[in-house]
């Protein structure tokens, strides 16, 4: 009788053990995949990732019709901040960047830093009225937390699809455009652009500022 007990134990260790470890592989391997799919600086999704969700709302958007918003912003000088008041103070100019957008928008969006300065979001089932709804209230936020301590503005490219290509990059492009339209015409503004590729719509531009 001693040894059943002693096998039942056995088994019952055994059996936790093996447990404990898939719990803390399933764990790490839980973390590694957010570390690939999150910018190190900032906290929020990287291109990687950004790019693996836009792919599911782009095909999302083309079989029911639904618009989707893309934004390409750029935050102007920002190699004046650099320069003059070091990288620690660039990294915090990030930060705050990216915390702002992440309060602000909803959570069906993703904000995400694309590289260096520049970040893009992601509105889905966002058309014109409530892109520009939702721009005008994240940029309001940004430039109340930018007043007076950091000197910089913010080139924007914004395009609503109503009816979106076939590819993510040619979303990006196409808002990464009229974010550079925006850089060559003096920044700090915002270039919204409506585009629609079947018969009855149509495609537009406007500034706002």
């Amino acid at each position: 009788s001693v040894v059943l007990y002693w096998d039942d134990i056995m088994e019952l260790v055994f059996f936790l053990v093996v447990s404990l470890l898939r719990s803390a592989l399933r764990c790490s391997l839980q973390r590694e995949k957010e570390m690939a799919n999150t910018d190190y600086l900032t906290k929020v999704p990287n291109r990687r990732y950004f790019h693996e969700f836009a792919e599911m709302e782009l095909h999302r958007s083309i079989r029911y019709k639904h618009p989707l918003s893309v934004i390409y912003l750029d935050i102007d000088n920002f190699k004046t901040v650099n320069d003059t008041m070091g990288h620690s103070a660039g990294n915090t100019l990030l930060r705050l960047v990216a915390d702002t957008f992440v309060n602000n928008i909803r959570s069906t969006d993703i904000v995400a830093r694309l590289g260096g300065d520049e970040f893009a979001l992601l509105l889905p089932e966002s058309g014109p009225e409530s892109a520009i709804n939702a721009i005008h209230k994240a940029l309001h936020s940004l430039k109340e937390v930018m007043k007076n301590d950091w000197p910089v503005t913010f080139s924007i490219g914004m395009v609503t699809f109503l009816h979106p290509p076939a590819t993510v990059d040619a979303m990006l492009k196409r808002a990464d455009d009229l974010m550079y339209s925006v850089k060559a015409s003096g920044k700090g503004a915002i270039r919204h652009e409506v585009v629609g590729d079947e018969p009855g719509l149509f495609s537009c531009s406007h500034e706002l500022r």
